[in-house]
């Protein structure tokens, strides 16, 4: 069991150690119930964030033994708003997921009608999931302490591919507060939305 640490603020912060060892070849990746969520911008805006998309598979070694989250894709990048609908439907073609999270924030009403229709230009039909944005203070840093409390307890897995430092760096970045969520940390914050699938 990896020992929990917390900053100065007495919220959670990463095991860096720990966070490399969680690391495995894709070769390990094992049969689960696959989970995809989606953080996007909606915006053109030069200082908007990145759209975040991530694929996870929840596992268990032993049908007694706590589930795991293994994050196996990630996509972290500025698409077009015009381009959103087609960039999220081709990730969910790739990767077909059982379950699939999407944030619900501005312009989602129009998204939402045109992934629709992408999606039945591409002949799939996923099961998405619109849930409201965390407007609250504090509501993103307490869903990424979710994802914090999976990692510490040695539940998280990281498949090693082109973004996972990007995701390392993230957490680097992020120290448990609102102060910095100016900063990029879409990764962390799309991966967390995967939580919800795991068991406690």
């Amino acid at each position: 069991m990896a020992v929990i640490s917390s900053s100065r603020d007495g919220v959670l912060i990463w095991d860096f150690n720990l966070l490399q060892r969680q690391i495995r070849n894709r070769t390990l990746l094992p049969d689960g119930l696959t989970v995809c969520s989606v953080d996007y911008a909606y915006s053109d805006s030069d200082r908007a964030d990145d759209t975040a998309m991530v694929a996870g598979r929840v596992s268990a070694e032993a049908p007694t033994a706590p589930s795991e989250l293994w994050l196996f894709a990630a996509k972290s990048e500025r698409i077009p708003a015009r381009e959103l609908q087609i960039a999220m439907a081709a990730f969910l073609k790739k990767h077909q997921p059982s379950k699939t999270i999407v944030e619900s924030t501005n312009g989602s009403v129009w998204l939402r009608m045109l992934l629709e229709a992408e999606l039945r230009r591409l002949e799939i039909n996923p099961h998405i999931m619109w849930l409201p944005a965390h407007r609250t203070k504090g509501g993103k840093v307490t869903r990424i302490q979710n994802l914090v409390k999976l990692h510490l307890a040695d539940r998280l897995r990281l498949v090693a591919a082109d973004w996972t430092d990007e995701f390392i760096k993230q957490a680097e970045r992020w120290q448990g507060s609102v102060r910095n969520s100016c900063r990029h940390d879409d990764l962390l914050d799309s991966s967390s939305m995967l939580c919800r699938f795991v068991g406690a």
